[in-house]
């Protein structure tokens, strides 16, 4: 059975989902050139099953895999992206809880294997707590070209729409900002 705490979070990442592309870039779009359907599928973030009010919220600047030469899905994408899809185009969260909870554990499952564990993985050892206590996030969740840092007018329109709203609902006591960005 799912908690009110989880189902609202679900919720919550449900109505970002539905937010497109153009309402956090506008018409200056840094979009990637290939995988299309890829750039236009928001990475919100994930939650542990074990995440609760007052934990530890990662946050990222935007989901890797924009550059020029990225033709083809990774294992990991072919994975993740369709859990993705799928997400948004349920009617609603409590329909898509099964998408949800796939979504997180594909996510901790394919962590390991992308370059964001180097960064992870001793940060959750410094907190004393594994994956399934935190939630990670991406302030800006979509794709760029070549991986670029998202323009400062995509920050604003993904902080207020997505990211704040996000981690308000999370009330974490701890964020952790990630990359050199």
């Amino acid at each position: 059975m799912t908690d009110a705490f989880r189902l609202n979070l679900a919720d919550r990442l449900h109505r970002n989902a539905k937010v497109d592309r153009p309402a956090i870039f506008g018409a200056d779009d840094p979009r990637p050139v290939n995988l299309p359907q890829d750039a236009e599928t928001m990475f919100a973030g994930a939650v542990g099953p074990r995440y609760r009010p007052g934990g530890l919220v990662f946050l990222a600047i935007n989901p890797g895999g924009g550059g020029d030469t990225y033709t083809r899905r990774t294992p990991e994408d072919e994975r993740f992206y369709p859990l993705l899809q799928a997400f948004k185009s349920r009617e609603n969260a409590a329909d898509g809880m099964s998408e949800f909870e796939a979504i997180n554990r594909a996510f901790a499952e394919s962590l390991r294997r992308w370059n964001l564990w180097r960064i992870l993985s001793p940060c959750l050892d410094a907190a004393g707590m594994d994956l399934d206590e935190i939630a990670y996030l991406n302030a800006v969740p979509y794709r760029t070209r070549g991986d670029a840092e998202p323009r400062m007018a995509a920050k604003r329109a993904a902080w207020q729409t997505l990211t704040g709203p996000t981690i308000d609902q999370l009330a974490p006591r701890f964020v952790v900002a990630l990359g050199k960005k």
